[in-house]
């Protein structure tokens, strides 16, 4: 102790030290105070994790969607699906495969389709393995084209004389030379032309490609390729020019689709003078047994039959079996459609082609034709073929005549 008013005593070097803590604890007086509020938190316990996985230390950021998205952020579409059309063997043969598999090829040689393949790669067309692809002769087998002509002279008005007898029905009103199977007499342009006419013995051209997108069903698009060939009097051999003397033009065109396959041809006289002609798509289709098969869309239908002398009948089948030589034109209104035990393979639609020509050669004369093979191939295919050949189609100066049809795999 010390008295009021004396001299103070030293402070020991303790006091020093808490005099310099107190002043540095006035400079760092928030810190502390923040420091102090930290520690007077409630002690904080750990667990072990349930979680079967650890907790990563980065997470992918959560996408936000924003209904004003700038179009700039918008995906990209990929390329557009193309269908892929190749020329081959020497420039003789064109092939075409979409995206999901269907293919078609067609040889120059006559435009003639050769080959069309399902997506699986199921060939769907009859060909002879005897067949002409090298340009020789007529390609017995695939779609052949038929034009201007095609089988031997009959003329229509004795045909259904017997037909109109025996039922009462007026006869067709035509003149004397419309002619069926034909070649025509012999005053008639086309007399001298072969049997099924030129069209498909003759080097046709390649004028291009065109694709096309339809609506499917579940909003999806199915792609198709149209292939253009052309064919006019300026591309016709002498010896033909000299015994069809008409200028003439035509563009054949064969679309290929997801399940379809289509043939249209557009005739355009170039001349004068008008000229007759006649159209047919001569289709061999493949099928598995043709004990199997029937046709359906034919009843009711007037046709001829070549088999049993030409007579002029009525079908009267739902479902028209072959069971032996069938060379018949019908004249259905309406889809004709061929069964393979009892379910649908193939319907066959037609535009501005009122005649079906349904055709097998049986087992006598698949034996008598030399590029038929094999010999029992009549077992594998039938021709159903969409033409008009029931009469002519007279085609005046400048006109355009146009048919065509639609294959449609069920």
């Amino acid at each position: 102790m010390f008295n009021s008013g004396s001299t103070p005593p030293l402070l020991h070097w303790s006091d020093v030290s808490i005099d310099r803590s107190l002043n540095l604890a006035s400079k760092h007086r928030p810190f502390l105070l923040l420091l102090y509020h930290l520690l007077s938190l409630p002690t904080l316990k750990f667990t072990p994790s349930t979680r079967s996985h650890p907790i990563p230390l980065f997470t992918e950021p959560t996408m936000v969607a924003r209904p004003n998205k700038p179009s700039a952020l918008s995906a990209t579409p990929g390329p557009q699906r193309q269908a892929a059309v190749n020329i081959s063997h020497g420039n003789q043969r064109v092939a075409a495969t979409l995206p999901t598999g269907e293919s078609v090829e067609i040889l120059l040689y006559g435009a003639t389709v050769v080959s069309w393949k399902d997506a699986a790669g199921e060939e769907k067309l009859w060909l002879s393995e005897k067949a002409a692809l090298d340009g020789s002769k007529a390609v017995r087998g695939g779609i052949p084209l038929v034009f201007p002509v095609c089988y031997a002279p009959y003329n229509l008005l004795y045909l259904f004389h017997s037909y109109s007898v025996s039922r009462q029905v007026t006869p067709v009103a035509n003149s004397c030379d419309k002619q069926v199977f034909g070649p025509p007499p012999p005053n008639h342009a086309t007399s001298s032309l072969p049997q099924h006419g030129f069209a498909r013995t003759s080097n046709w051209e390649f004028l291009g490609k065109s694709t096309s997108e339809s609506e499917a069903e579940g909003g999806n698009a199915d792609l198709s390729v149209k292939l253009d060939f052309g064919l006019s009097s300026a591309g016709l051999d002498a010896e033909t020019r000299k015994k069809w003397g008409y200028d003439f033009n035509l563009i054949y065109s064969v679309t290929l689709g997801k399940k379809s396959l289509t043939t249209s041809l557009v005739v355009t006289n170039d001349d004068e003078r008008s000229f007759e002609l006649q159209v047919l798509m001569h289709t061999y289709f493949r099928i598995k047994d043709i004990t199997q098969v029937s046709i359906t869309g034919l009843q009711d239908a007037e046709y001829l039959d070549k088999v049993d002398n030409l007579k002029a009948k009525k079908e009267t089948s739902s479902a028209v079996k072959i069971e032996g030589e069938t060379d018949r034109v019908y004249t259905p209104s309406g889809t004709v459609a061929i069964q393979e035990g009892g379910k649908t393979s193939f319907t066959v639609t037609r535009d501005n082609l009122a005649d079906v020509v349904l055709w097998n050669p049986w087992v006598e004369k698949a034996q008598g034709m030399g590029d038929y093979a094999p010999k029992d191939g009549y077992k594998n295919m039938v021709c159903v073929e969409a033409g008009s050949v029931r009469g002519w189609q007279t085609l005046e100066k400048g006109d355009a005549f146009e048919g065509s049809q639609t294959i449609t795999l069920e």
